[in-house]
């Protein structure tokens, strides 16, 4: 006892209270480092619950889609291409609540910021075939199974980088896939909806959908012409113009073709004029 009370004094007359409650307190405050592999996955999901919802719509789009090209898995074809389209509305109506999140706007100001919204165009777009295809139609999965993986990539970097360390090589083959590819995946997107648009008039008479889905279609492409935010269906359109122009003009082109090449350009010019 008399040993033990005298180590108390020692230490105590070496490291006083002041000492004591300094290293106690910088011991308690010490920042732990930020946790890495499944924990900081798992965490960042769960701080951001929606961006990991969205990855997760997307994956479904792509693997439907996958599933309606080779039917590995059993189920009709039909089924899938049912599924893909519903995976991608689920996608934009959540991109959508993540964009317009408030309910104080007036029913003018919601129509305008709903029309200006990519991801209220492409909620229209997955209902406008869901309940207008009487038969599957592949190239109508092309544009949003495009996107879906187009995005699930850039957020799986992210979801990698929490990992911390995680695969480098993975990351280094998705970076360069995002950077060399995803210019040329939104160009075939924006010239496969407009593709699509004289379709869906040839697929009315041959009864592959319903007499009102032309209609519904050609208003979203208006929308996509006139998207801020992903200027490609414009610019495909312009292009597009400039090809038949040239084409027409080329002597070995038949009158008769050469005049109804300018009648549809005139036609379509008219539906979605120029904007400077």
């Amino acid at each position: 006892y008399v040993l033990s009370l005298t180590v108390g004094v020692s230490v105590a007359h070496l490291y006083p209270k002041s000492d004591y409650i300094s290293m106690s307190s910088s011991t308690g405050n010490t920042p732990t480092p930020p946790a890495g592999g499944i924990t900081g996955v798992l965490r960042h999901i769960n701080a951001q619950k929606i961006e990991a919802g969205l990855w997760a719509t997307r994956l479904l789009t792509v693997v439907y889609t996958f599933n309606y090209v080779f039917p590995m898995f059993g189920g009709h074809p039909a089924s899938y291409f049912g599924k893909a389209l519903l995976a991608n509305a689920a996608t934009s109506a959540l991109r959508l609540h993540q964009r317009v999140s408030t309910v104080s706007l007036s029913w003018r100001t919601l129509l305008g910021t709903l029309y200006a919204e990519d991801s209220a165009h492409y909620l229209g777009y997955s209902l406008i075939f869901y309940f207008g295809c009487l038969e599957t139609i592949s190239l109508v999965l092309v544009p949003i199974v495009m996107f879906a993986g187009l995005h699930a990539v850039s957020y799986t970097l992210t979801l990698l980088d929490c990992l911390n360390p995680g695969p480098m090589w993975i990351k280094k083959m998705l970076v360069e896939m995002v950077k060399n590819y995803s210019s040329q995946i939104l160009r075939v997107i924006a010239l496969s909806e407009i593709f699509i648009m004289p379709l869906t008039i040839i697929f009315v008479f041959t009864g592959k959908v319903i007499l009102l889905t032309p209609y519904p279609y050609f208003k979203f492409l208006g929308c996509r012409y006139a998207s801020r935010r992903n200027p490609y269906s414009k610019t495909m359109f312009q292009e597009l113009r400039l090809f038949l122009e040239m084409s027409a003009g080329s002597d070995k082109v038949p009158a008769a073709l050469r005049s109804l090449i300018y009648k549809a350009i005139n036609i379509v010019s008219g539906m979605y004029p120029v904007q400077n």
